[in-house]
């Protein structure tokens, strides 16, 4: 090995061998977090889509379990005016015994 020398003492094609080994070492390490967030962001976004599908659920399902104040005020009223007859013919019932 006669070739140049860096710093003095090591031979450039050390060097250049270490700073490959590094560099190669540096973008595996990048290439395997690249892929992990990748495998996260679509574990993400299959969550966000069972969500979504969820909630079409719900949205499609809530009217047939949903009653409006105003309907159940007009149900409530119709059954106590019901009542209120049924009460009066039983009153008009006992007077006339």
């Amino acid at each position: 090995m006669n070739g140049p020398y860096l710093f003095g003492a090591l031979p450039i094609e050390y060097v250049l061998t270490i700073v490959g080994v590094v560099l190669g070492g540096v973008f595996a390490l990048l290439k395997w977090f690249a892929a992990r967030m990748v495998a996260e962001i679509d574990t993400r976004l299959q969550r966000i889509e069972d969500l979504e599908n969820r909630f079409e659920r719900l949205m499609s399902d809530l009217p047939v379990h949903y009653q409006r104040r105003d309907d159940a005020i007009r149900e409530y009223t119709v059954i106590n005016v019901k009542l209120d007859r049924l009460y009066e013919l039983m009153l008009r019932g006992e007077k006339n015994e």
